[in-house]
């Protein structure tokens, strides 16, 4: 590896270019696609029965 390359070329870098009007439409696709992980995750806790609040739940009913 070449030490006189900066970060940026080490890593790469991606420009993207696009018009106004498209950018609303653009964010508005990053929303859903976060919106489908969130709810992937949630959808994943719920089958695993969130372990780490039952622990948690679980000691707090045993200082009763």
């Amino acid at each position: 590896m070449d030490p006189k390359k900066t970060k940026e070329q080490i890593i790469g870098s991606i420009r993207m270019t696009m018009k106004h009007e498209d950018i609303m439409t653009f964010v508005s696709g990053l929303h859903d696609v976060q919106m489908d992980m969130i709810e992937t995750v949630v959808i994943r806790k719920e089958r695993e029965g969130f372990p780490e609040a039952t622990i948690v739940i679980k000691h707090i009913m045993e200082l009763k």
